[in-house]
């Protein structure tokens, strides 16, 4: 498991590291978007919601909503914080490189997308675990997908972890990073130059060739 020196990871946050998918449900159910058959999966309730009349704005005010005030609610993905104190114990620099504007389109526009985050990830440990060699200084909000793209190549970053495929695939994306699709289904898409993840777990083997889970 050694590791370059110069090696940078640079991780999403939104539905790769804070999984959204009981709080969107019980959302979209309390607001009758949708009924509560429905599987808590963001991107079936997307699909679900944007059928509705006014669905698209509907959509937008749910993530207005999970992305700011009720953002406490969003779940620590399974393996992140092995992940990190892997990527500490191995002296490798994470990132978390974020698109978020810093308020809302939709709701109440006022509420800082921004400070929700860091606060969520003050509440997940991710500063003061001493294990995980994380500090705000390493935290990155940018407004736009494009300054999404070149902070990552500003960082200098070896390796990107994100749920979208449209990010990893677009002709902007810096070359010679090392691509992994974090996807939460039982699905694993064939994408060319992308390796696919349904685990933080595999992340570990894809990149440190370790699927222990108490490693680190």
């Amino acid at each position: 498991m050694n590791s370059p020196p110069d090696m940078c990871i640079g991780v999403d946050l939104d539905n790769t590291l804070a999984i959204y998918g009981n709080l969107l449900y019980q959302l979209a159910v309390s607001r009758g978007l949708v009924t509560p058959i429905v599987k808590k999966d963001k991107t079936v309730i997307r699909d679900k919601v944007r059928e509705l009349v006014d669905g698209e704005i509907e959509w937008q005010k749910l993530q207005s909503d999970i992305y700011g005030a009720a953002m406490n609610g969003a779940e620590l993905a399974d393996g992140v914080d092995c992940f990190f104190r892997l990527c500490a114990r191995m002296g490798v620099r994470v990132c978390i490189v974020s698109h978020r504007t810093r308020y809302p389109n939709y709701g109440d526009k006022s509420i800082d997308l921004h400070q929700s985050a860091t606060s969520w990830l003050e509440d997940n440990h991710f500063f003061s675990d001493n294990d995980w060699m994380l500090t705000k200084d390493d935290v990155f909000f940018e407004p736009s997908r494009k300054e999404k793209l070149d902070r990552i190549q500003i960082l200098g970053c070896t390796h990107f972890v994100d749920d979208l495929q449209e990010v990893l695939l677009s002709d902007n994306f810096p070359r010679g990073v090392y691509k992994i699709l974090y996807n939460q289904s039982d699905t694993r898409p064939n994408i060319q130059g992308v390796s696919v993840a349904n685990t933080w777990y595999q992340v570990n083997e894809l990149i440190f060739g370790t699927t222990d889970k108490n490693v680190g």
